[in-house]
């Protein structure tokens, strides 16, 4: 079974949200098809509705990204109350992660950083 077939059929038992159209779920598969892609991971309510990252990380995400956001969120409106959150990324050394918040979900492309980094010597 390919994966739109999969993400098809999850959607038919009503375990994707109805806003994931044929082109949403086009896009998360080409999305995954990347080879440095690590999954995508989609939140509604701070409940997982969609997760092709590995479970620990996919864990640590539900916890953190709503925190993380509204941290942000606060930050942004304090700087300008006009101005609105759209997107940010989180950079490691081994992993980045882009996160597109909304009003009540957020979605997130989790990949391995293809950047070497330089250690500086102490």
């Amino acid at each position: 079974m390919s994966k739109y077939e999969e993400y098809k059929m999850k959607s038919l038992q009503g375990d994707l949200p109805e806003v994931f159209t044929k082109e949403t779920i086009d896009t998360i598969c080409r999305i995954d098809e990347i080879h440095h892609v690590l999954g995508v991971l989609y939140l509604e309510n701070s409940l997982i509705k969609l997760s092709t990252v590995p479970e620990s990380v996919s864990a640590a995400l539900v916890t953190k990204l709503p925190v993380f956001t509204d941290v942000i969120r606060n930050a942004i409106s304090e700087i300008d109350v006009l101005d609105e959150l759209i997107a940010y990324r989180i950079e490691t050394k081994s992993v980045e992660i882009v996160v597109a918040p909304a009003d009540h979900c957020i979605a997130c492309v989790v990949y391995r950083s293809r950047r070497k980094r330089k250690h500086k010597k102490q």
